[in-house]
């Protein structure tokens, strides 16, 4: 047997020490932060197969583009099919009309391995919560597998009939540029580096360097089992070690791949022995199915219970699932396609071609039928759809820069207000607009999602500090806007601690003085807040601060929604004394300042905090309020416009 076509159970090993790892992760399992490496110890396994075998039949003369991509299809595309039609299962299950339209599109990219350019541009970010019950998610790595198998194949081709010297060095160039840009990317583009083919392509190319043989063997006994147990460690340190914050790909995405190489380049070391062990072997055997498989099951999991994080007896019931599913489809649907005794090029071709045709028609049924509604009862589609009632004006308002902002109110006065804050200032938009048209008055939207309205304070979040000096720099410009009143996540700004279990990037405050150093982060806000109060009132200017709405710590819309069609409890809104607690601080201060200051929560909790108005939702998340909700205010505010 040629060395391209010799068995390697290592590598079996190896691929069941990356698809656990992810398994892991996304099933909550605890310890496993890090778990999303092995995605990036499949792309090294993959380039040096697939290089291995590319390469010595191009050496040999008998490479064929055809035979390659059939092999690709019979590998890929059965298992593949199958999972895909389970997983728009899945999402007519659990998803609004509204989310079956986008899901339809996310189909048909990911049928034409598209899927991480849809999830690239539709998407805050891998970690995000817009993403996390995805049932496609996952499809974004096989998406950047195959864009490179278009590709390097031909390039490989090129190289080897025209340039026939140089194809090692060119391979070990490409992979450095690569990895150079990555570690670019994922500082001036994280989201563009995570999912796109250009900064990945030196993971598939550091094994397709390990195939070509530019690597020299290590024979020193005791050096090649240093350099086995340690190839062990790179890879087990970041799944345990590296969280959602952690910087990715780029450098922190280097010791997994070089981990993963390393069992590859040694062999039979005795790390490289440990990993073939039979159980893993099987693992390895069933990785490819295990990974297609688990994260359906996940969302299917999440979107029962409603939550954003299985708890880990769920998750180990999402796991065996998973592997009860991968080994059935390993059994029967990736072995028979994989033998061409059994189904020839032909057939294969013309099965795959049926097959995402197929799938692009369910697409596009999904669509023409606007994400069928009728699955749903009434009540269910307004609580599933109340996360879509939000403000109706926020991609026209959001974001906008100080001379540019939306206008709200009465449409024939004189704008002479400015409504300023983060998120829950762009959420409350609505109440304040119906407020000022009662009151005759027309004003000013300036919301900045993760902005808080102060000055005097330096701000994480790209942009936040500059609009805030932006903001003051406008009013003194403008004298005419009399009035300044001010909303934002004020416990969070304060405290720097997210409500409950929710999670969340930090937004830190910086110190941007000498006198502010050594402040903590109560400190610096305080400090912040009586600046900007300072400057409005030196400027004559009248202000208003409203408190925060009610946090409630849980997705209100998908809560009520998976208790109303799986009968899933939703767990109970905090009472009125937890919610005061959670804002007492913030209302000390605030409250302090001198200035007209209104709390909302009063408008929200009696004993216990409201979190429908009869069927309506009053939240499109967990601390956001709907539309619905941002009305209820609007008679609080009516007379301070007045």
């Amino acid at each position: 047997m040629t060395e391209a076509g010799r068995y390697r159970p290592e590598i079996d090993g190896l691929r069941a020490l990356a698809v656990l790892p992810v398994v892991l992760f996304h099933s909550g399992i605890p310890g496993f932060s890090g778990g999303y490496v092995g995605v990036d110890i499949f792309f090294v396994i993959s380039g040096f197969l697939i290089t291995r075998i590319i390469y010595s039949e191009l050496i040999a003369g008998s490479f064929s583009i055809v035979h390659f991509y059939e092999r690709r299809a019979r590998r890929i595309l059965p298992a593949l099919t199958v999972v895909l039609i389970a997983a728009t299962g899945v999402a007519a299950l659990l998803m609004s009309a509204t989310d079956m339209i986008q899901y339809a599109k996310a189909l048909t990219a990911t049928v034409f391995f598209a899927s991480n350019l849809w999830f690239r541009n539709q998407t805050g970010g891998y970690f995000e919560p817009d993403v996390e019950t995805h049932p496609l998610l996952h499809t974004w790595s096989l998406a950047v597998e195959e864009q490179f198998y278009i590709v390097f194949p031909l390039l490989l081709m090129a190289c080897v009939r025209f340039l026939p010297g140089r194809v090692k060095p060119i391979v070990l160039l490409g992979t450095l540029a690569s990895f150079a840009f990555a570690v670019w990317q994922v500082r001036a583009s994280p989201n563009a580096a995570f999912y796109l083919a250009p900064a990945r392509a030196w993971e598939l190319g550091l094994g397709s360097v390990l195939a070509l043989g530019l690597v020299p063997a290590v024979r020193h006994g005791t050096t090649r089992e240093v350099l086995g147990w340690s190839a062990i460690a790179l890879i087990v340190m970041p799944v345990l070690l590296y969280t959602s914050a952690t910087p990715f790909p780029g450098l922190a995405a280097l010791p997994p791949c070089l981990g993963a190489a390393l069992i590859i380049q040694l062999g039979d070391s005795g790390a490289g022995r440990m990993l073939g062990w039979r159980p893993l072997i099987f693992i390895g055997l069933i990785s490819y199915s295990l990974y297609l498989w688990h994260w359906p099951v996940i969302v299917l999991l999440k979107g029962v219970l409603a939550v954003s994080a299985l708890p880990a007896s769920w998750g180990a019931i999402g796991i065996a699932v998973s592997l009860v599913l991968a080994t059935l489809s390993w059994r029967f649907v990736e072995q028979p396609f994989r033998s061409r005794a059994r189904i020839g090029r032909r057939s294969i071709f013309l099965l795959s071609g049926c097959a995402m045709a197929g799938l692009v028609a369910l697409a596009a049924g999904l669509w023409i039928s606007r994400g069928l509604p009728a699955r749903f009862t009434p009540a269910e589609r307004a609580l599933i759809e109340a996360r879509f009632d939000g403000n109706p004006r926020r991609n026209e308002c959001l974001d906008r820069l100080p001379g540019a902002l939306c206008r709200i109110g009465a449409s024939n006065a004189t704008p002479s207000f400015l409504f300023w804050g983060d998120s829950h200032a762009d959420a409350l938009q609505p109440g304040i607009g119906q407020a000022a048209a009662s009151a005759g008055r027309a004003g000013y939207a300036a919301a900045r999602r993760s902005c808080a309205p102060l000055i005097g304070v330096g701000q994480t979040e790209p942009g936040c500090t500059e609009a805030g000096r932006g903001t003051i720099n406008w009013l003194r410009a403008h004298p005419e806007i009399r009035t300044v009143v001010m909303i934002a996540r004020w416990p969070l700004w304060r405290s720097g601690h997210y409500y409950a279990a929710e999670p969340g990037p930090p937004h830190p405050l910086l110190a941007l003085t000498p006198g502010q150093r050594g402040l903590d982060r109560p400190a610096l806000f305080d400090d912040a807040i009586r600046q900007t109060v300072i400057a409005l009132r030196m400027m004559n200017r009248h202000v208003v601060i409203l408190g925060d709405t009610p946090e409630i710590g849980w997705d209100v819309p998908t809560r009520l929604f998976a208790a109303h069609r799986f009968g899933t409890a939703a767990p109970a809104p905090p009472t009125a004394a937890e919610a005061l607690a959670r804002q007492a601080d913030a209302d000390r201060v605030l409250g302090a300042l001198g200035v007209d200051y209104v709390p909302l929560l009063p408008r929200f909790c009696d004993t216990v905090c409201r979190t429908a108005a009869g069927s309506v939702p009053l939240y499109v998340d967990d601390d956001h309020v709907s539309a619905a909700g941002a009305r209820m205010i609007a008679p609080l505010l009516v007379p301070l416009l007045r």
